[in-house]
């Protein structure tokens, strides 16, 4: 078998490996900040790192762009319940490519006038150690009105 031949075999393989990764993008991105306003959906944990943490994803119906997948974080850094019927206002990071429906991850959400803080303004998870270890509070303790 030539060359020619083994490349053109590798071609797929390598197409297959790919294609079996995470979604290209799937990051905070600060520079693709959106506001959508809607309702709550359905609520979902989901495990969208491969860690035995569960997070909870939102779908929000929005005005501004329909039908939204938010991926809100850890299920035990919220103390407040969030349900089906909500209204929530959301800040989030856009992820880029074609996904339907579209995929946010969120720096804020608003829920019946509490503000609760996810991500600084880089989109660094407050979650994390570094995080926790700054000021000693975790979840609500960093709500804020609005």
């Amino acid at each position: 078998m030539g060359k020619k031949a083994h490349i053109l075999m590798a071609v797929p393989l390598l197409a297959a490996l790919l294609g079996a990764q995470r979604p290209a993008g799937h990051y905070f991105d600060p520079d693709r900040l959106v506001e959508i306003q809607g309702t709550v959906r359905r609520v979902d944990l989901e495990e969208p790192y491969g860690k035995k943490s569960n997070f909870i994803v939102l779908t929000v119906d929005s005005a501004e762009r329909g039908l939204c997948r938010v991926e809100i974080g850890p299920q035990w850094f919220l103390e407040n319940d969030i349900a089906e019927g909500m209204k929530v206002l959301i800040r989030a990071s856009l992820l880029a490519g074609p996904e339907a429906p579209p995929y946010l991850i969120a720096q804020e959400i608003s829920i019946q006038g509490e503000r609760i803080v996810l991500r600084d303004l880089r989109g660094f998870p407050l979650w994390s150690q570094r995080g926790s270890l700054e000021d000693g509070r975790r979840g609500s303790a960093r709500h804020g009105r609005r």
